[in-house]
């Protein structure tokens, strides 16, 4: 094999390597990502549901204000 081969071929093995490790980065970034967006989301939906507590039990009607 010749050295220009040889070269181009470690040169690709290298930015295959360089792709490998930033899919794996990306990997860990979306599950953190999609386990925070979980986690958020049962926030809200806790905070909603007090939010309907507070309204039903509240004396006075609670209305959004008019540019809603």
């Amino acid at each position: 094999m010749s050295a220009d081969l040889e070269s181009r071929i470690a040169d690709l093995e290298t930015h295959i390597a360089h792709q490998e490790k930033r899919i794996e980065d990306l990997d860990t970034v979306v599950t953190r990502q999609a386990a925070d967006i979980e986690h958020l989301q049962r926030h809200i939906k806790a905070l909603a549901g007090l939010v309907a507590e507070l309204e039903e039990a509240t004396e006075v009607p609670i209305t959004k204000p008019p540019h809603y």
